[in-house]
């Protein structure tokens, strides 16, 4: 429960076993000007299902809910999130960044619930996913229900291979291919963790993902 005026911020590493099942969800409250921040990278399991849900219950509140997901092997992810606004001028943001190689299976189910009296709100969903091989599954399912007539809210989906083109230009200058592979996937997962204020805490989660990407080179 945040209280008027307070601020959280969570940030979550997630890393199971290939035979874990983790079914985990956080219930925030937030009052009038509170600010919630959260930051996920994840790893996988076997099953796993991260959600978060989020009920706005003052007017003014913010939330950043950003994340990650570099899957291989067998490994599963399921980023679940349903934000509900019930008063006005509130601002929320949420990008989520998938990687997913072998028979890795990614799914984003996000959903924005705009009750009428939250006029002016300001509300953005994005969840993009790389797809490294022929046999890896991507899932999304973004949602908008507003029943607000003064808001401007959006979301977005996207999943596919890298960009030949950004791919071909490091590799024309002397890049090795798994190199420039590397470089365009953590330069992907770095914007779902650029927002974060501590320099060190960045760097600690885009070290572990390099470190990924490291060992599942292609």
């Amino acid at each position: 429960d945040l209280a008027e005026g307070a601020n959280l911020t969570r940030i979550i590493v997630h890393n199971d076993p290939d035979n874990a099942t983790r079914i985990s969800t956080a219930s925030i409250t937030a009052a009038k000007a509170a600010k919630f921040e959260q930051y996920v990278l994840s790893f996988g399991g076997a099953l796993s299902r991260l959600e978060t849900r989020l009920d706005g219950q003052g007017e003014g509140i913010e939330a950043h809910m950003n994340g990650a997901y570099l899957l291989s092997g067998d490994k599963h992810t399921d980023m679940t999130s349903h934000t509900k606004l019930t008063h006005p001028n509130c601002n929320i943001r949420q990008s989520v960044k998938g990687v997913v190689t072998d028979k890795a299976r990614g799914v984003f189910q996000g959903k924005f619930h705009v009750r009428r009296p939250a006029q002016h709100t300001d509300a953005e969903m994005r969840h993009d996913a790389l797809m490294l091989s022929e046999r890896a599954q991507i899932r999304s399912k973004p949602e908008l229900e507003i029943y607000a007539d003064d808001v401007a809210c959006s979301h977005g989906s996207t999943s596919g291979a890298i960009d030949d083109d950004a791919l071909f230009y490091l590799q024309s200058r002397g890049v090795p291919h798994a190199i420039a592979q590397d470089l365009l996937v953590l330069s992907f997962i770095a914007e779902a963790v650029q927002e974060i204020e501590s320099e060190a805490l960045q760097e600690e989660i885009l070290t572990r993902a390099e470190g990924w990407l490291t060992r599942h080179r292609g």
